[in-house]
C-alpha cells in the first residue's frame, strides 16, 4: 500500500497477517467480511500516511489494528494480530 495522493513523503507497506478473533468477532466477520477488510485497510493506510512523523513498527501496527477493529466492532473483540510477512519502506 503506497502513501495517499497529496502526501509529500514516500512510504510503503506490504503485509500478510493473521487475526485471532473472539467467537463473537468470528460471527461478525462472517456477516461483514468487507467491513473488516475496510477497517484493516484504513488503519494501515493511516499508518503509512503518518509515517513521516511516526515510525512504522510491527508493534505499532498491531496495536493500531486491534484498536481500530475493537472500536468498529464493540461487542466482538479481536484477541491478537500477528504479521506473517511484513515489508516497510
Amino acid at each position: 500500500m503506497p502513501s495517499s495522493p497529496g502526501v509529500t513523503h514516500t512510504a510503503y507497506l506490504m503485509a500478510d497477517l493473521s487475526i485471532d478473533l473472539s467467537q463473537q468477532a468470528a460471527i461478525s466477520f462472517e456477516k461483514e467480511p468487507a467491513r473488516f477488510r475496510d477497517v484493516i485497510f484504513q488503519s494501515l493506510k493511516r499508518a503509512v500516511d503518518a509515517s513521516k512523523n511516526t515510525e512504522i513498527t510491527e508493534e505499532n501496527l498491531q496495536k493500531s489494528l486491534i484498536d481500530a477493529l475493537n472500536e468498529s466492532f464493540h461487542d466482538a473483540p479481536v484477541l491478537r494480530v500477528v504479521f506473517t510477512r511484513i515489508s516497510m519502506g
